[in-house]
């Protein structure tokens, strides 16, 4: 037999305020449901079956409420603070209880019991009092285990007299944690009861279908919206890439005329160099004819050939 207790039951709301350690949000837990439970019943006496460490039987306990707690693990009990653990018993819930209490609670324990150990535990229980919280998660439990739906807990609990009292939520505990009140009912309260429930339901539901038709409308406008932005987009992207399809072949172009004009700008300074060559061979060549030239009206021969021709020239 297992209990919520001592850790944090799966699948309760968090509070913005509650601790941040799994013990201390467990603590916070049973606090928040030992102050609903006195607010709905004011009992004076609550057991807590599978009551683990004894977190709710303390927090009940800190209200004034006599609470007392059974579990079949003494590990747990042992572990319990020792101001809480004088109120905590090893006992199974499968044994018939010695008292009666205003409420029981029986908190994901039954679902590790076999069907028939389940069964004794229901009749063990409803024989001890007339208002039950009850919870055991769905599909929980080990392989052997008494694994039921809400719905056949409701109804094994109907079986013996007690009555899901629908204008009750507990399911910041879990979502499955229910109170369970003896009642003489008639059909015609049962379905009365239950059809109120189902109504508020079934007016949730509308409420939320037709929010998410909303939604989805908005959802589908804004896809289209979206659509259209891509394909314009799309447009956009093919009118660039054929832009750039053009300037890519001009640029293949351009750099065609360019390769042409560094070839003929070689071929160019080629002939230069050649051409300049040639000037300075016949600078050097002009160069030395000068020299010679010089050397030659230096010389001897030079004067007197000009006294020669200077002679000639002069006669009639």
């Amino acid at each position: 037999m297992t209990s919520h207790e001592g850790s944090v039951p799966t699948g309760s709301a968090s509070s913005g305020s509650a601790p941040e350690s799994n013990v201390d949000r467990a603590r916070h837990l049973s606090r928040m449901l030992a102050d609903r439970i006195v607010a709905i019943a004011h009992p004076e006496t609550v057991l807590v079956v599978g009551c683990g460490r004894g977190l709710l039987v303390q927090a009940l306990a800190d209200q004034g409420v006599d609470a007392r707690g059974i579990d079949d693990s003494d590990a747990k009990i042992s572990a319990a603070d020792d101001d809480v653990r004088p109120r905590l018993e090893v006992a199974s819930p499968t044994k018939p209880l010695d008292s009666r209490y205003d409420v029981v609670t029986c908190l994901d324990v039954l679902a590790d019991l076999d069907p028939a150990d389940a069964r004794s535990a229901l009749d063990s229980i409803s024989a001890a009092t007339n208002r039950i919280v009850f919870a055991s998660t769905p599909g929980a439990g080990a392989p052997h285990a008494s694994i039921l739906s809400p719905s056949d807990w409701a109804a094994s609990f109907a079986e013996r007299g007690f009555y899901r009292r629908t204008d009750v939520t507990l399911d910041f505990w879990t979502p499955w944690t229910t109170l369970y009140d003896v009642a003489e009912l008639q059909p015609r309260d049962v379905v009365h009861r239950y059809e109120a429930t189902v109504a508020a339901l079934e007016a949730e539901v509308r409420e939320k279908r037709a929010t998410l038709a909303a939604a989805d409308g908005d959802a589908s406008r804004r896809g289209a919206d979206l659509h259209d932005q891509l394909l314009g987009a799309q447009h956009k992207l093919l009118t660039t890439r054929d832009h750039v399809i053009g300037l890519e072949a001009e640029t293949a172009q351009l750099q065609l005329q360019v390769e042409r004009l560094n070839a003929r700008l070689i071929a160019a300074h080629d002939r230069t160099k050649k051409v300049r060559g040639r000037l300075e061979v016949a600078r050097r060549r002009q160069a030395r004819a000068e020299r010679q030239l010089a050397a030659l009206k230096g010389s001897r021969t030079w004067r007197i050939g000009s006294l020669f021709t200077g002679s000639r020239r002069t006669k009639p």
